[in-house]
């Protein structure tokens, strides 16, 4: 399981590798779908940092390398991250919805639709 964050939030963790420090593993061309979009809008007017970028998001492990669905936390609330080999701008992206929000989930899980 792991834990995803936007990029601005401060909340994001360090990650050290090779002796350099990030906030977090980056998760490029990842949106939020929905209820997840709605928990992140709150999440950031709650805290006082801009969601400027609606696709980065950073994580405590690696994006997956294999397309499919993937299962973590967005601000502990369970998500469900589709991960397609589908090319968008020339790299693999995702959407991430809720797992009790059936049609951000329907949407997730259709990455023919996504564009």
């Amino acid at each position: 399981m792991f834990t995803l964050y936007h990029d601005n939030d401060p909340a994001a963790p360090a990650i050290e590798d090779g002796g350099r420090t990030y906030r977090g593993h980056r998760w490029h061309y990842v949106y939020l779908h929905g209820a997840a979009e709605r928990l992140n809008e709150l999440r950031a007017a709650q805290n006082g940092w801009e969601w400027a970028a609606p696709d980065l998001f950073v994580c405590d492990k690696p994006m997956p390398e294999e397309d499919g669905e993937h299962y973590g936390l967005l601000y502990g609330k369970l998500i469900a991250v589709v991960i397609s080999s589908r090319q968008t701008c020339g790299v693999r992206g995702g959407r991430a919805s809720l797992l009790k929000d059936a049609v951000g989930l329907a949407h997730a899980r259709r990455p023919q639709d996504w564009m």
